[in-house]
């Protein structure tokens, strides 16, 4: 990828490479979480906050915090067509499936909205839905970038 990058840099105008590539770049990567994510939301009086951290390729770090208390910071997941998984949540033992059962909550899904960078954390307590909208706030954990990502950085 490197080389194609430097090709590209060589073939194209100083003046236009910069939007040229990251363009290229974009429309072919796929964009995945990354980073941190956070935020709140306020239900029958109670507010709920949630964190979403992207250690690796295969391990977030997240917590829920309020009238449940979820503290997960090595928790295997997947991500595929705008969907984090995490696998191991039915399995006890497993962090977050303890977490969950112990407060009598269900993950009915964690979503993830590459357009607008933002994940959303459905969970279920009795019959009461709850949506956390979280927001990028930070790409301190972030160990790889997208070459769109880079050029973004650093020029």
């Amino acid at each position: 990828m490197k080389a194609v990058l430097i090709a590209a840099l060589a073939l194209v105008p100083s003046a236009s490479a910069n939007s040229y590539v990251r363009s290229f770049m974009q429309t072919g990567l796929t964009a995945e979480p990354a980073g941190s994510y956070q935020g709140s939301t306020t239900i029958l009086g109670e507010t709920i906050e949630a964190s979403v951290t992207v250690n690796s390729a295969s391990s977030v770090e997240i917590t829920i915090g309020g009238p449940i208390t979820l503290d997960c910071a090595d928790e295997k997941y997947t991500y595929a067509d705008g969907t984090i998984d995490l696998p191991n949540v039915n399995t006890a033992g497993d962090c977050a499936h303890d977490a969950l059962s112990d407060n009598g909550v269900t993950l009915t899904s964690i979503d993830y909205d590459e357009s607008g960078d933002k994940i959303t954390v459905n969970v279920k307590y009795s019959f009461i839905k709850v949506a956390i909208e979280l927001d990028h706030v930070s790409n301190a954990h972030v160990a790889y970038h997208t070459i769109a990502d880079l050029l973004d950085t650093y020029y």
